[in-house]
C-alpha cells in the first residue's frame, strides 16, 4: 500500500547496526573486557528488544533495532572469543568452526 519501503529500512537498519557492531564491540571487548560485554551487552540486548515493542512510533523502532544489532554483534563476539579461549589448543579450531556455522 505504498510504504513497503518501511519494513526494508528497518531491516536494513538492523543490519547498519550489526556493521557497527562488529567494529566497535571489538574495541569494547579489548577496553571493557569479555565477560562485562557480554553482560551489558545481553541486558541492554533484552532492554532494547522490550522497548522496539513498545516503540510507538517506526523512527523510535528503528533506532532500537539499530541498538539490537550493534549490541548482538558485539556479545556474538565476545562469546566466541571467550569458547574459544576456554578449551584445549587441539579443539580451537573446531569449536571456532562450529560457532561461526551456528551463530
Amino acid at each position: 500500500c505504498g510504504r513497503d519501503w518501511i519494513l526494508a529500512a528497518v531491516t536494513s537498519l538492523f543490519f547498519a547496526g550489526c556493521f557497527v557492531g562488529v567494529l566497535v564491540g571489538g574495541v569494547l571487548i579489548d577496553s571493557l573486557g569479555r565477560r562485562r560485554v557480554v553482560l551489558y551487552g545481553t541486558m541492554l540486548n533484552a532492554a532494547s528488544v522490550l522497548l522496539a515493542g513498545a516503540a510507538s512510533d517506526v523512527v523510535l523502532y528503528g533506532l532500537l533495532r539499530f541498538v539490537t544489532g550493534a549490541v548482538s554483534m558485539a556479545v556474538v563476539q565476545a562469546n566466541f572469543v571467550l569458547a574459544v579461549e576456554w578449551v584445549p589448543d587441539g579443539w580451537r579450531a573446531s569449536l571456532g568452526g562450529y560457532l561461526f556455522c551456528c551463530s
